[in-house]
């Protein structure tokens, strides 16, 4: 199977600031995803990973801007 290369510009911005728009596209490490949906991970999180995180993803799907999750990446979400 042929990869397929993309071209990417992308930014990385600071959650606790940005304000998401519609039209916004985010791709969501792994990590967030993980701190987001697994409830026994606020066990061991920083206070912002069970805080900023949900509220960011919470405010980015409010306004429908888009969120993307990378499917190679899921996997480790499995694993743990």
């Amino acid at each position: 199977m042929a990869t397929n290369y993309t071209s990417i510009k992308a930014d990385i911005i600071e959650i606790t600031v940005d304000i998401p728009q519609r039209g916004d596209i985010f791709l969501v490490d792994t990590q967030v995803w993980y701190w987001v949906t697994y409830p026994s991970a606020s066990l061991s999180a920083q206070p912002y990973q069970i805080t900023s995180y949900p509220k960011y993803i919470q405010d980015t799907l409010s306004v429908g801007a888009t969120v993307i999750a990378a499917a190679r990446q899921q996997g480790k979400l499995i694993i743990r």
